[in-house]
């Protein structure tokens, strides 16, 4: 029987063993998730900072640049202004009375179209009528 009751305490102390051997293992896995867990949020930290530093850097850039470009835009204008400027002071703008002078030519011109055309119509007409008088004489 004490073979029996040793046998029993030495399974007793080896289930002992391998539950102790188990809990161990089970705590350097946790410890391990854990460590891991707190790893994965420091990097995704360290990267959402770079990430923020490098979006504020670009917004800097670009600001730079619309500045440059609206720089460059005044520049050109200016440049377009002066060369609208030089070429316009040496053409010889036509004066309002000689617009006058060709308004009234081209409304004589039209009056007397008009009354070419009315004096033909007139005349039209007298010819027709006189050739329906002369048809009715045949």
């Amino acid at each position: 029987m004490t073979n029996a009751m040793d046998q029993m305490k030495q399974m007793m102390n080896m289930n002992s063993v391998l539950y102790t051997r188990m809990l161990n293992s089970w705590m350097i896995g946790m410890g391990s998730m854990s460590w891991t867990q707190d790893q994965s949020s420091f990097y995704v930290k360290s990267v959402m900072d770079r990430m923020q530093l490098a979006t504020s850097e670009n917004v800097k850039a670009l600001e730079g640049a619309f500045l440059q470009m609206k720089e460059s835009q005044l520049q050109l204008y200016n440049i377009i202004m002066e060369s609208i400027g030089a070429a316009t002071t040496d053409a010889e703008m036509p004066s309002l009375d000689y617009l006058t002078s060709w308004n009234k030519l081209i409304n004589d011109m039209a009056a007397k179209a008009v009354s070419s055309f009315s004096d033909l119509s007139s005349t039209a007409a007298q010819t027709a009528s006189d050739l329906s008088a002369g048809v009715t004489k045949i």
